[in-house]
């Protein structure tokens, strides 16, 4: 009974017992070595955010087909073409 009043008493005025000062100071450390955890991960997955991101908007501007994108892709054909058509033509004469 003594015990607890002393206790109680000491609590009122900010005192606590060394073994309960012990494992709160404990916790305190997990929980602050679960939060550096928790903030590595948090930044790696920003990371991953912003990379996704950037990959939706690189697919949703090449599938929109502008003046500048059919120009090119038919170049790329009119070029495949003339390979095609000068491969099977024979020299003429001695260069």
């Amino acid at each position: 009974m003594l015990k607890r009043l002393w206790y109680f008493l000491s609590r009122l005025v900010g005192l606590a017992p060394a073994a309960e000062v012990r494992t709160l100071a404990r916790e305190v450390m997990r929980l602050e070595e679960r939060v550096d955890t928790l903030q590595a991960e948090l930044s790696e997955a920003q990371d991953e955010n912003k990379s996704l991101w950037n990959m939706l908007e690189e697919m949703q501007g090449s599938s929109k087909v502008s003046r500048q994108t059919v120009n090119e892709f038919v170049d790329e054909i009119k070029d495949t073409i003339m390979e095609e058509m000068l491969k099977d033509f024979d020299p003429v004469g001695e260069a």
